[in-house]
């Protein structure tokens, strides 16, 4: 107890503080040197999580936001989650497709996965790097059979993409497409 006294006088300068000289201005120093430290960690958390998601954890979080709206919409729908890709497929066959090519010739047609009029095919792959592909994205293509929509959503740093194809019938539901597509759009932005 006489020590305990002992520091508490030798602090005391009679000012009313009890905080007394040089002491008084560490302690102000400590405190506003942490208050900094504080606001700051809280500011580059929030930055990590709303704008710098780890590609690790990008498909996991994707995948748990994009389950309720395929099977709101396709309640039989298959599901996988692979470490760079998550599929989705409800009633799904092979077709034969003619591809035009650039001289606007036909190829001879080939096989393609893709939905029949209750169906749907997704397939998302996080992929390292930029975008590169020739086609401008988002972009719809038309098979004749059903349509396919083609992303390609990029991390706000840049290091990594989401390669989206979507194939679904000309009947598919509007709010399902405007879901998806929003979900996708939000994708590295939100703090999942």
């Amino acid at each position: 107890m006489a020590r305990l006294e002992s520091q508490t006088r030798s602090t005391n300068d009679g000012d009313g503080t009890g905080c007394g000289g040089l002491f008084g201005l560490e302690v102000m120093m400590r405190d506003a040197l942490l208050a900094g430290v504080f606001w700051a960690s809280i500011a580059v958390g929030v930055g990590a999580d709303t704008q710098n998601m780890s590609p690790a954890n990008m498909l996991p979080q994707l995948y748990t936001r994009l389950i309720p709206t395929f099977e709101r919409y396709y309640p039989n729908i298959r599901s996988q989650l692979a470490p760079r890709s998550i599929e989705f497929e409800h009633d799904t066959r092979i077709f034969l497709i003619h591809m035009p090519l650039r001289t606007g010739e036909w190829q001879d047609a080939r096989e393609v996965k893709g939905p029949n009029l209750r169906g749907i095919l997704c397939h998302i792959e996080l992929i390292d790097g930029r975008y590169q592909g020739a086609a401008m994205l988002p972009q719809t293509f038309d098979y004749r059979y059903f349509k396919t929509l083609a992303m390609a959503v990029a991390s706000p740093n840049g290091l990594a993409y989401l390669y989206v194809h979507l194939s679904y019938p000309e009947r598919v539901d509007a709010g399902f497409l405007e879901e998806f597509q929003g979900t996708l759009r939000t994708a590295w932005h939100e703090g999942l």
